[in-house]
This record gives structure tokens, sequence and C-alpha cells, in this order.
């Protein structure tokens, strides 16, 4: 992923964030009943896609840097990540 990628995904995270307090006032509007259910359920649901999507994310822990993002990279060793590790500090 590219940084312009990322980049266009941030933004679309903070303008799905901005709408958040539109929405809220469109489900529960200032004096309706059990406005913090209404709102305290969408933020759950969040959470969840959000718990979701790290869960059914590969794991890229000692995985090279130019092979993520292929379908077939493996992890290097134990002992090869230790040593290239030490020899980074």
């Amino acid at each position: 992923m590219g940084m312009g990628t990322t980049v266009y995904l941030w933004n679309i995270g903070l303008l799905i964030t901005s709408f958040l307090p539109s929405l809220f006032a469109v489900v529960a509007p200032p004096g309706s009943a059990n406005v913090p259910l209404a709102v305290g359920s969408i933020c759950f649901g969040i959470t969840v896609i959000g718990a979701l999507a790290a869960w059914s994310a590969k794991e890229t822990h000692r995985i090279p840097l130019n092979e993520l993002g292929s379908p077939d990279a493996t992890p290097v060793s134990r002992e090869e990540y230790a040593s290239v590790r030490a020899a980074a500090r």
C-alpha cells in the first residue's frame, strides 16, 4: 500500500468520524428516551467491526517488508529474526 493510499484511507476515516455526531443526532435526537443506549449501541457495533477486522487480518510479524502483500509470504526463522534485530541495535 503506497503513501497516497494511506492518506486516502485516513481521510475516509476522518470523514466517517466527522459524520458520527450527525448520525447520533438523527438516531437519538435531544429529548428522546434511551440516548445512552442508542449511542452506545452504535459505538459497540463500530467496535465489533474493528475487532473482526483485526481478528481476520493476517499476522505480519517476522515477514520481510518486501514480501508484505504477497499471498505466499513466509516469516523468517526466529534465529534469523533475532540476529537481524540485534544487528540493527
